[in-house]
């Protein structure tokens, strides 16, 4: 009944028009659509799904998603995902690439699978260090603007991919010579665009990915965000456990290889003598680890299990279950401190 309960209140919330759920500012609910994907498998109900796909399929469209790098900003401003602040979380992409692997296997719809890989392989890339493990976040700014690393005028798009190719891409991803994007005080056109999809240009996508790349190899050149470089343990287990499960459901072992490697290094760099931290950066971890991280970690373990059928993830998983109980467990009230 509670669970029944959950996916009604979910219902009553859920946005027909653009997904999610409310209004704006709309953050991905990851959370949310990894609840109703569950709860679809556990009754084979309908509106579960439903849910999940309306809300991917429009955040898959909107700004919200980086269309040439792959991967998803933090949140957006409005109700259908298209101005977003645009920082990048490593814990909002990897809880959406395991949320679109799980809806891959479910719908089998290739745009699930694809988003999840390009979202991995932007994380591999943009936040992750040379030793395997994975970052914080990218900032927001570069040059001293929101959002200039991401945005484009019109001409600048038509340099880079010549008129024939440049206009097939502006008309598809709705680039303007007066900009769609705005300034966040003065409502103002600021000349520069944000790329997104709608329905009726969504079939184009594959088709301009070579755009795409020249695009994107253009940004390169650019003054990249900042990196925040600590490593959080929590964050780090979502990633991992990501990892894991887009590797076993969309049949890659190099994502499951990253995963094991990242968990070993993990361990290396942030557990002493049995002990879990919180937080590392250059080399130096500190302060205990709290809750979420071990129970991130613990899932993480069982996903690696999962996916490589070694029974020492499973045991480790164990482990951290039995410290969770002993240092956090409210006897008392049954929950956790």
């Amino acid at each position: 009944r509670l669970l029944d309960t959950a996916v009604a209140q979910f219902d009553h919330t859920f946005d027909p028009q653009h997904g999610g759920f409310g209004g704006a500012p709309k953050f991905p609910p990851h959370g949310a659509l990894a609840f109703l994907l569950a709860e679809h498998a556990r009754t084979a109900a309908a509106r579960p799904l439903a849910m999940v796909t309306g809300t991917l399929d429009a955040m898959l469209l909107g700004g919200i998603r980086d269309h040439l790098g792959g991967g998803f900003h933090r949140y957006s401003t409005d109700e259908r995902w298209f101005t977003p602040y645009f920082e990048k979380m490593l814990y909002d992409n990897a809880q959406l690439a395991r949320v679109l692997a799980e809806a891959f296997a479910v719908t089998r719809n290739p745009a699930y699978a694809a988003a999840a890989r390009e979202t991995i392989h932007a994380v591999l890339r943009d936040l992750t260090g040379d030793d395997g493990l994975f970052h914080a976040a990218l900032d927001a700014d570069s040059e001293g603007e929101e959002g200039r690393f991401y945005l484009w005028s019109r001409d600048e798009i038509l340099a880079s991919l010549g008129a024939r190719d440049g206009e097939r891409f502006c008309s598809a991803y709705h680039i303007t010579p007066a900009g769609n994007h705005r300034d966040e005080a003065t409502g103002r056109p600021t000349g520069l665009n944000i790329p997104f999809l709608d329905a009726a240009t969504a079939h184009e996508e594959d088709a301009l990915r070579p755009s795409k790349s020249l695009l994107f190899a253009a940004r390169a050149r650019r003054v990249p965000p900042g990196r925040d470089d600590k490593v959080i343990l929590g964050w780090n287990g979502l990633m991992i456990g990501a990892l894991a499960t887009a590797g076993r459901l969309l049949e890659d072992t190099s994502f499951v290889k990253a995963a094991v490697r990242a968990a070993t290094e993990l361990r290396a760099a942030m557990c002493r003598d049995g002990r879990w931290l919180h937080t590392c950066r250059n080399g130096v971890a500190k302060m205990d680890a709290f809750l979420d991280d071990l129970a991130a970690l613990g899932h993480a373990w069982l996903d690696l299990h999962e996916a490589t059928g070694d029974s020492a993830w499973h045991e480790d998983a164990r482990r951290l279950a039995d410290d969770i109980l002993a240092r956090f467990s409210d006897v008392d009230n049954g929950a956790f401190f």
